[in-house]
C-alpha cells in the first residue's frame, strides 16, 4: 500500500524532468502547495472508488457471489480506495512538513530523484 501511495505522488503530483537523451527523468521534491493539490485530488480518486466499491458489492449481492468479475472489481477497487486513502493522508502531513514527508516516507531526496527510463 506505502508503494501505491509513493507512486501516485511521483506519477501524479511532483513535478520532473525528462531526457530522452540521456534516458532519466528526475523527480524534484514535492512542495506544500503541491501536496495541498495532491490531497485534494486523491479525496475525489477515493470518493469515486468507494462509489464503485458500493456498486460492485451490490452486484455481487445480486448475484450471489456467482459473478467472478463483479468480486474481482470488488476486490480491486476496495484496494485502490485503501491507497487514496492514505494519500489524503500523507497529502495532509506534508501540508504540515513536507521535508520530512519527501524525506522519510516519499523517498525523495533535497537533490531530486533519479529514475532511469525503461
Amino acid at each position: 500500500m506505502i508503494e501505491g501511495i509513493r507512486k501516485f505522488y511521483i506519477d501524479t503530483i511532483a513535478s520532473t524532468e525528462i531526457a530522452f537523451s540521456s534516458g532519466i527523468k528526475k523527480v524534484n521534491p514535492i512542495t506544500r502547495l503541491e501536496f495541498y493539490a495532491g490531497s485534494a485530488i486523491a479525496t475525489a480518486f477515493l470518493v469515486q472508488k468507494i462509489a464503485l466499491s458500493l456498486f460492485f458489492l451490490f452486484i455481487t449481492l445480486l448475484t450471489c457471489f456467482q459473478s467472478q468479475s463483479s468480486k474481482e472489481s470488488l476486490y480491486h477497487n476496495t484496494q485502490e480506495a485503501q491507497i487514496f486513502l492514505g494519500a489524503v493522508f500523507v497529502g495532509n502531513l506534508g501540508c504540515f512538513i513536507p521535508e520530512t514527508t519527501n524525506d522519510y516516507f516519499l523517498r525523495i531526496p533535497v537533490e531530486g530523484l533519479v529514475i532511469p527510463l525503461a
